[in-house]
């Protein structure tokens, strides 16, 4: 193991290191800037993170972890590329107490606990497709999707500051199209691209898979009465005069379990890894 690693993970950097990350998540502040009252509640956080080091690296399974020196180079890397010049990544770490050395150490470290808990956790955190299927369907009202329908729509905006759009010439203008679409909603996406003064005219209209609430109320209540393929009469909501077209209707439902399965494996993963952690923590303090 390189001088690196072998060097001491009580020194007064790699506390210093804890206080710097305690600023930082704390206060959004490095060490350097924070008043006297927020420097000792970076203390107070740093040595209560100093003090789980402790206790995770005097497991018995940290005996077995050992640090490549090339991730503590590329821990140490990643930090200094923040910076535009080396000369000043190490003026700052000597503004918040820290040498070169010491942030080294204070990594190394710190990638020795990640490793352990992960280590100690690995065969404990994982979660079968059996125990997913289960909490999907003890929690199917967390995975109900309501209706959602497939819309386009043609606009054209009324402002009095252009003749064309001037409210009666705008709602001549839309009623016309309306006339020479007589409700056949597979004319519509061309009508759109000639006719609508929404940027989605470039894409025939297309509004999207939309559930309730999303539109103005005045749309929201007309695309929802609208049968498959129906095209509505004129309607106003305060951006302009819109015609609606309802290309889908997708019954509300439950989520397939096989589109939610890894989201659901990861929250049950990491509830186990939180509660793993928390019990081991504590039988570790006696």
């Amino acid at each position: 193991m390189s001088a690196v690693l072998r060097r001491s993970d009580d020194t007064a950097d790699g506390f210093a290191y804890l206080v710097l990350q305690a600023a930082l998540g704390r206060f959004g502040r490095p060490t350097a800037e924070l008043s006297v009252t927020e420097h000792q509640e970076a203390e107070r956080q740093a040595a209560r993170a100093a003090a789980i080091q402790r206790r995770v690296l005097g497991r018995p399974e940290a005996r077995a972890v050992v640090v490549a020196e090339g991730a503590v180079d590329a821990a140490c890397s990643a930090i200094a590329a923040r910076y535009d010049a080396h000369a000043v990544f190490v003026a700052d770490l000597a503004r918040n107490g820290i040498d070169e050395a010491g942030l080294r150490c204070a990594l190394a470290r710190e990638l020795r606990v990640e490793a352990t808990i992960e280590r100690a956790a690995e065969a404990l955190v994982s979660v079968s497709d059996t125990e997913v299927e289960i909490y999907y369907w003890a929690h199917a009202d967390r995975f109900l999707r309501p209706e959602r329908r497939d819309a386009r729509h043609l606009l054209i905006t009324v402002n009095d500051d252009y003749a064309e759009n001037r409210r009666a010439t705008a709602r001549a203008r839309i009623e016309t199209i309306a006339a020479e679409l007589a409700g056949n909603g597979a004319r519509f996406g061309a009508a759109a691209r000639r006719h609508s003064e929404c940027p989605t005219a470039l894409e025939d209209g297309v509004l999207g898979r939309l559930p309730r609430g999303q539109l103005y109320p005045a749309l929201d209540a007309v695309l929802f009465s609208l049968p498959v393929g129906g095209v509505s009469g004129v309607v106003e909501s305060p951006i302009g005069l819109h015609l609606l077209l309802c290309e889908a209707v997708h019954p509300a439902g439950m989520v397939p379990l096989a589109s939610v399965h890894g989201k659901v494996r990861g929250l049950l993963e990491e509830r186990r890894r939180r509660a793993f952690l928390r019990d081991w923590l504590r039988l570790g303090c006696h």
